[in-house]
């Protein structure tokens, strides 16, 4: 097991690269009978955990550093969307917003 940073440091800092790994997977029963100990796992190893229902991957169980980088990742995605738009607008310019309005029907 490696030592865990303290939680100050790990919420708190930017997210750090790592290598993708495959999630363990848990049943919802397991995770329910077993919730402290994996969720000591998942803050102090880092590891992200799939929980299953049903035969199906229903949840996923992760660290705050990976779920500040989710956060982060969908921004930059957001980000990139939006340079798109506006790259495209000033090629093609774009319509009005009565156009809009009378392709949608409203």
């Amino acid at each position: 097991m490696t030592n865990p940073e303290p939680a100050s440091e790990r919420t708190n800092a930017p997210a750090k690269p790592r290598e993708a790994a495959a999630p363990t997977v848990l049943s919802s029963a397991a995770l329910l009978e077993n919730f402290d100990e994996v969720s000591r796992i998942v803050e102090a190893e880092g590891k992200r955990i799939a929980i299953r229902k049903n035969g199906r991957t229903i949840a996923g169980l992760v660290s705050a550093s990976d779920l500040t980088a989710l956060g982060s990742l969908e921004d930059l995605l957001d980000e990139l969307d939006a340079r798109d738009a506006l790259a495209d607008y000033r090629a093609n310019g774009g319509v009005s917003f009565e156009e809009v309005r009378s392709e949608l029907g409203l």
